[in-house]
């Protein structure tokens, strides 16, 4: 990656907003996605620099292999919030549950 500093910037900044998306949403789902997505991308960099002559081959396959897990627990993450409604993350319970003062009698 000597020649492509710019996007190996790219790809970290991309890193960074979906991981601060994923902390400071309500809904992280649509971050979760976007990770997705990034780790498509990754693999799609990393598979094509195994087809360059001057690239080391072991270390491409261990950043693949490191990437794909990464992706594994993206998707599982995904495939989890999709069934699952989620909310606040304040670790209080819903306002309809919390228990109100009863009048004086």
């Amino acid at each position: 990656m000597e020649r492509n500093e710019t996007l190996l910037r790219a790809c970290g900044i991309r890193q960074i907003a979906t991981g601060v998306g994923v902390l400071a949403r309500d809904d992280p789902a649509p971050w979760i996605r976007a990770r997705l997505a990034g780790d498509a991308l990754d693999l799609l960099v990393l598979g094509k620099g195994l087809t360059n002559i001057n690239t080391e081959r072991d270390r491409v396959a261990l950043a693949i292999g490191a990437v794909a897990g990464v992706t594994i627990i993206d998707a599982l993450c995904a495939k989890a919030l999709r069934w699952r409604r989620y909310g606040r993350r304040d670790g209080w319970p819903p306002r309809r549950f919390v228990l109100r003062e009863t009048p004086n009698m």
